[in-house]
């Protein structure tokens, strides 16, 4: 918003929620907030968890519920396989097992089953919802629902902590489009919808709400109804790309409206307003944070009935053949740039300074055919697509942290390309995928993450603390990324990664190798047997401090023995039917494709970062004392674990896990099988069993 042409300041806590906001649309939920849905299995007969002679000190299981019309009230007690007379699966069968305590924490809905829940007091509860089912909450406390497909939740004189529709399942899934209503005397703490879905808020109170419905969304299910708010306090609203919502009568303390959204405002009250503009045509000039008369933008957010509130301009979109100039803005706590079709902007002298959490200054994301230039500036971040173009001169790329966590700084992908000419970063340029084209001129780059299809060069002095090429495509000779002239302390290079090295200088050198047929054995001495390997880097008068082989990548029914390297913490990928035995060996990443095969034996993760994910139809061993930090198995795949210490084990989909004589901080299952269960645990001890999804 904006009176007499000049942009009223705010506080600075509009930008740090506004950018949380889009953090989270462009970086999506962790798993410790936002729940992730599994899709649903067919044949949910089989108890999923089985364990005997297992101690476990805290058993969290779940219950199914996938037909009729019921109704639980004032007890969640099951006895003999039912609550309320209602025949309930359980998740987890446990026989001679110890268990210091035991809770009921998911219930899953699937179907047509509709339930209403009254009287229950459950903070700790989480429910599903999969197909057409129905959820009627009245007079309960509740921790989150998650809602998938087409299911629906009414809210009633209730506490939730947590309300989803976003499924996820290693990919994001849009199809369907839920039903939300929170009625009367209802609290929500918060609220995130990122489907096509129908929310309704009626007298009650929420402490968040994040709304954003991706073009391909749209794309699927056509626009969604806009959010209808009424007589309702809201702490902070959050509205972006496709998503909009009306507020009536209702109090509002930030609003954040940005991207192509809507947001109408109609007789409620307003402490700060964040808001938008849309450039559709012409010329749009915004001077030391001055706005032209409209007749070339749009607002995104409209006010009746109501005096203008305090408010901040945090959003530019420029679409078709609009052309955006910002120059000279120092005040600015945050803006996002988006730009479409063949939308350009120059943005030259915005300098702020990062606000908390090392938040600040100019997001921006360019597709299509869209062209950017940047000069004398210091952006967060930059997202490049389709056909776009960014020039980037003198300026600084501060990155993004969020909860100590690092986003990229700049992502590139399909064929965009994006030229640095005396720039510095501060964190992470994360170049991927596609046909990008990235040139980095005479520039710091602290950390730089490069797989691409295509053409990247960093020339004339560039300096780079920590340098990492791998290949999108296993196994495959790809990219062409050229490095001349830089100073680079640390450089790791896939095996399958094509890369020119000239006149560099390199302290420390990761190699990598692709191992594509017969048997490689890897220790001390380096590779040797009668296998073949190769790599596709070129090195060119470019002296190194020291080298070690870090990356390998095994195709092709090859196979990969690894003896005596505990402490080295090697990268390994696995494909096409490929098979590793390590033993006394230690890695940081061990990824396993389509009916490959892996043995471990007196091995381990380093760091705590540490990870093995075993997936499309993989076979895993691990034994004799191994030490992993996290596992995951998907994909059908199946893994046996004897003797063996591990942090987090987490079994998803139809794979399937036997465990023996083991020790595990914590163990999630979120799928079913209709053969077998999926996870089985004999003689083990278990910190924390949890069930999370059929």
């Amino acid at each position: 918003m904006e009176k007499n042409g000049k942009i009223v300041t705010t506080v600075s806590i509009i930008a740090i929620i506004s950018i949380v906001f889009v953090a989270l649309i462009f970086i999506g939920p962790s798993p410790g907030g936002f729940l992730i849905l599994p899709p649903p299995s067919a044949g949910k007969t089989i108890t999923p968890i089985y364990g005997r002679n297992t101690t476990i000190d805290s058993n969290n299981y779940g219950i199914l519920i996938d037909s009729g019309n019921n109704i639980i009230e004032d007890d969640l007690t099951i006895t003999a396989g039912k609550i309320n007379g209602i025949s309930v699966l359980n998740s987890t069968k446990l026989e001679n097992c110890t268990s210091t305590s035991t809770s009921l924490s998911s219930i899953h809905i699937y179907n047509d089953a509709k339930l209403t829940m009254r009287n229950i007091n459950a903070p700790m509860l989480t429910i599903f919802l999969h197909n057409n089912s129905e959820l009627v909450i009245e007079n309960s406390t509740i921790n989150q629902v998650a809602l998938a497909d087409n299911s629906k939740v009414q809210v009633k004189n209730s506490i939730v902590q947590q309300i989803t529709d976003l499924a996820l399942s290693g990919t994001i899934s849009f199809l369907g489009s839920s039903e939300i209503e929170i009625l009367p005397n209802s609290t929500v703490t918060y609220l995130m919808l990122m489907r096509n879905s129908t929310l309704y808020i009626n007298n009650a109170s929420i402490n968040s709400i994040n709304m954003a419905c991706p073009y391909k969304t749209i794309g699927l299910s056509g626009p969604p109804l806009p959010a209808k708010i009424i007589n309702s306090t809201i702490l902070a609203l959050g509205i972006s790309e496709g998503s909009s919502a009306i507020v009536y009568n209702s109090m509002v303390t930030i609003a954040i409206v940005s991207g192509i959204a809507r947001l109408t405002l109609n007789g409620s009250s307003v402490s700060t307003l964040a808001y938008g503009i849309i450039c559709y045509q012409g010329t749009t000039n915004i001077n030391n944070g001055l706005l032209p008369a409209p007749g070339t933008y749009e607002n995104n957010t409209r006010i009746i009935n109501m005096p203008l509130p305090a408010s901040n301009l945090v959003s530019v979109v420029a679409n078709n053949s609009a052309i955006v100039y910002i120059n000279g803005w120092s005040t600015m706590s945050s803006l996002v740039l988006n730009l479409y079709d063949t939308a350009s902007a120059q943005i030259n002298n915005v300098n702020v300074s990062n606000l908390a959490m090392g938040i600040g200054t100019a997001t921006t994301t360019i597709s299509d055919n869209s062209q950017l230039s940047v000069m004398n500036s210091n952006i967060t971040s930059l997202n490049s697509y389709g056909n776009s173009q960014a020039l980037i001169r003198n300026s600084t790329v501060s990155g993004n942290i969020i909860s100590t966590v690092v986003t990229p700084s700049i992502q590139a992908a399909e064929n965009s390309k994006v030229t640095f000419n005396n720039c510095s970063a501060k964190n992470i340029i994360s170049i991927s995928m596609n046909s990008s084209l990235i040139a980095m001129n005479n520039s710091f780059m602290p950390i730089v993450s490069i797989s691409t299809t295509n053409t990247v060069s960093l020339n004339f002095s560039t300096i780079i603390q920590s340098l990492t090429v791998t290949s999108p495509k296993i196994g495959l000779p790809t990219g062409n990324v050229k490095i001349v002239n830089c100073s680079i302390y640390i450089l790791g290079i896939s095996g399958s990664a094509v890369a020119s090295i000239e006149n560099c200088s390199i302290t420390s050198l990761a190699e990598g190798y692709v191992i594509y047929s017969g048997t490689i054995l890897y220790n001390e001495n380096g590779l040797s047997g009668p296998g073949n390997y190769v790599n596709y880097t070129t090195i060119i008068n470019s002296p190194i401090g020291s080298s070690s082989i870090l990356y390998l990548e095994v195709n092709n029914t090859a196979n990969i023995n690894i003896n005596d390297l505990p402490t080295l913490g090697l990268a390994i990928l696995l494909v096409d039917n490929a098979s590793a035995t390590l033993d006394n060996a230690s890695f940081t990443t061990l990824n396993t494709y389509n009916n490959s095969k892996v043995i471990l034996y007196n091995s381990s993760t380093i760091g705590i970062t540490g990870f093995a994910f075993f997936l499309d139809k993989s076979n895993a061993t691990i034994d004799t004392n191994s030490q992993i930090d996290t596992i995951l198995f998907m994909g059908a795949s199946i893994g046996t674990i004897r003797n063996s210490t591990i942090n987090s084990l987490t079994v998803q989909g139809s794979s399937r896990v036997t465990a023996q004589l083991s020790s595990f901080t914590s163990i999630s299952c979120y799928g079913s099988n209709t053969s077998d269960h999926t996870i089985k645990i004999y003689d083990s001890i278990v910190s924390a069993l949890i069930f999370s999804s059929w």
